[in-house]
């Protein structure tokens, strides 16, 4: 995503593309590597080594889904430059942050200019860094998802069903196979992933651009 993301079409570019290569990618690993699972004929240990690889994949692309989608948005939400006061609390929580840590002071006074700035500073418009703004910490259990969520003020509460297809049938699977642990794979869990990674993967794009076009990064009756 080298264009830079100062209105909404830039935006929903941005989304689509990062949204249509991954969807390319997955539908032909779906297609070459499921294709003959199950079928007779076909060891079960030819379907666990066909199986594993599409694990991690998708893992890879949920990861990357996430944190080149999340991070457009922050990027979006940051050259919208809006005064400190429009803010929701967590665009200006990142403000306050940038602000106290380049004044060099820590402790107790670091503690007190933060303090004055939401006081003090609600006209102007400060910075709200959004370069490398979005941690998936390398393991994108939902519980990091959400907190990905909250620092850009947006609700995940509609994804919480998902909490154990992502925990234990992705990210848990997903870094036994990185470690090289042996487990048992499920071509119908494998299958099922496959049809919720793109679930999700939809369903973020548009809350995203749902919460652009709306306005939802600002602070109502802004």
């Amino acid at each position: 995503m080298s264009k830079t993301l100062r209105t909404l079409s830039q935006l929903q570019d941005a989304l689509d593309a990062e949204r249509v290569w991954r969807l390319k990618e997955l539908s032909i690993l779906r297609k070459k590597l499921l294709l003959g699972i199950g079928k007779i004929g076909v060891a079960r240990e030819d379907d666990l080594s066909l199986l594993r690889p599409c694990i991690t994949m998708l893992y890879a692309h949920w990861e990357g889904f996430v944190k080149a989608a999340c991070g457009a948005y922050l990027e979006f939400v940051a050259l919208q430059r809006l005064a400190n006061k429009e803010m929701l609390s967590p665009f200006l929580a990142l403000a306050a942050r940038r602000h106290v840590s380049q004044s060099d002071v820590t402790g107790a006074e670091a503690d007190r200019l933060m303090a004055s700035f939401y006081r003090e500073h609600g006209d102007r418009r400060d910075y709200i860094p959004y370069k490398n703004g979005v941690d998936t910490k390398s393991n994108l259990w939902f519980d990091v998802f959400r907190d990905i969520y909250e620092s850009l003020g947006l609700s995940w509460q509609g994804y919480e069903l998902k909490r154990m297809l992502i925990d234990t049938k992705l990210v848990s699977k997903r870094n036994a196979i990185a470690h090289g642990r042996f487990i048992d794979v499920k071509s119908d869990d494998v299958e099922e992933l496959f049809d919720n990674i793109i679930e999700l993967m939809d369903k973020i794009k548009e809350q995203l651009l749902d919460s652009a076009q709306n306005g939802k990064y600002k602070l109502p009756n802004h």
